[in-house]
């Protein structure tokens, strides 16, 4: 990948550019050719009452970190559907994210986007589809 296309999309990504990673504290770790890494920092704003991380904020960290490996093609995507498992959780820490295209077409792409916690137990496994909008 060009530097100048990571730095785009680096930028994309920025809180500034996109508000709702800054409140949950999602960052992005590594952007290459469809292929993404990020994480969470657990904070008190992405908890749930019982004190464990909202099924919201785990969604939102698969939302982002896909949308950054499909992004990778210097495109504009939106997010067209998902589906989600919930494997776990934890209280506090990080979670991390890793994201793979595993098929991209004209008009949409597919991605896969796995979560884990600090010791390594799987959080969330999600297959999102994305909608090209720059066509």
């Amino acid at each position: 990948m060009e530097q100048a296309l990571r730095e785009e999309l680096q930028s994309r990504m920025s809180w500034e550019n996109n508000p709702i990673c800054g409140i949950l504290k999602i960052y992005v770790d590594l952007i290459d050719d469809d292929r993404a890494e990020g994480h969470m920092d657990i904070t008190h704003g992405c908890k749930n009452p019982g004190g464990y991380v909202h099924g919201g904020a785990i969604f939102t960290l698969c939302d982002s970190i896909g949308g950054v490996a499909v992004i990778s093609d210097g495109h504009r995507y939106v997010t067209q559907s998902s589906s989600i498992s919930f494997l776990g959780n934890q209280q506090e820490g990080v979670i991390h994210a890793s994201a793979e295209v595993l098929n991209r077409s004209k008009r949409t792409c597919l991605v896969r986007v796995s979560l884990t916690g600090d010791s390594g137990r799987k959080v969330a496994e999600a297959m999102l589809n994305f909608f090209r909008t720059d066509l």
